[in-house]
């Protein structure tokens, strides 16, 4: 029984992606910055075209109908207390499978 790992690196979500990560049942996915911080017009050029923001992987994942989603390269701005959860609850609010932040060295069972 073949499992899927889909490793998307600094990709914005786009059609490509979707159809790449279909019912995978792991991606990887870079989440730079919280939803919070897209109303920074620097951020939110940077969210449209290379580096995502947490609440555009929610439907992402769920439109490719990902298993689990791994949180990866995220920006120095999700360093201070409570913003990885927030990074969780703004993918959770369009996606209900699994999210795990990442971290160096992590390890996961597919």
């Amino acid at each position: 029984d073949g499992r899927v790992v889909v490793i998307s690196g600094d990709t914005v979500p786009c059609p490509g992606l979707v159809d790449l990560a279909r019912d995978a049942d792991l991606l990887v996915q870079c989440c730079h910055f919280p939803e919070s911080a897209v109303a920074d017009p620097a951020v939110g050029a940077m969210t449209e075209r290379t580096l995502p923001s947490a609440g555009q992987i929610g439907p992402l994942a769920a439109a490719a109908g990902v298993k689990h989603v791994v949180l990866t390269h995220l920006s120095m701005r999700v360093r201070g207390p409570g913003m990885l959860d927030a990074l969780r609850a703004d993918v959770a609010r369009s996606y209900d499978g699994r999210i795990t932040v990442g971290e160096d060295l992590a390890v996961f069972d597919v």
